[in-house]
């Protein structure tokens, strides 16, 4: 028999499927709500729906998670620095493919690739390039 702190050790634990069935649960009430229906779990009488409870149980996983990383770093510092590698990049790039991607795609779809359009978007207020440096 395992002991209690060797079921929570990653080879032995099923957070990333439960991560998983989580965040599945938010696409399925997604789905419903999309589509014009109440939430996935109204059907059945339930109160809350099937994506906020995908979300909390997402949240108190990601919570022991980092409560985990925390006390396995060397120092308080270790643990900012290898959150902020972990968080940073990502939202960096996210950032620019929004604001150099997919904001012109979306006014250029909007206006009808008319002339100019690209133009204002890079040279109205606020612009790309400050949305990026404000965020």
């Amino acid at each position: 028999m395992r002991s209690f702190g060797a079921t929570f050790l990653p080879p032995n634990n099923r957070f990333h499927t439960i991560r998983h069935l989580a965040a599945l649960a938010v696409v399925i009430d997604h789905a419903f709500i999309i589509s014009g229906h109440q939430h996935a779990l109204s059907y059945i009488g339930f109160q809350i729906g099937l994506g906020r409870l995908g979300v909390a149980v997402f949240f108190v996983l990601s919570g022991a998670l980092i409560t985990a990383s925390f006390l396995n770093s060397r120092s308080w510092s270790d643990f900012v620095w290898r959150r902020f590698l972990r968080i940073y990049p990502a939202y960096l790039v996210c950032l620019l493919l929004t604001a150099l991607v997919i904001g012109p795609a979306f006014v250029a779809l909007a206006d009808g690739f008319s002339s100019g359009t690209l133009r204002s978007y890079f040279s109205e207020r606020p612009t790309p390039v400050r949305y990026v440096f404000s965020n």
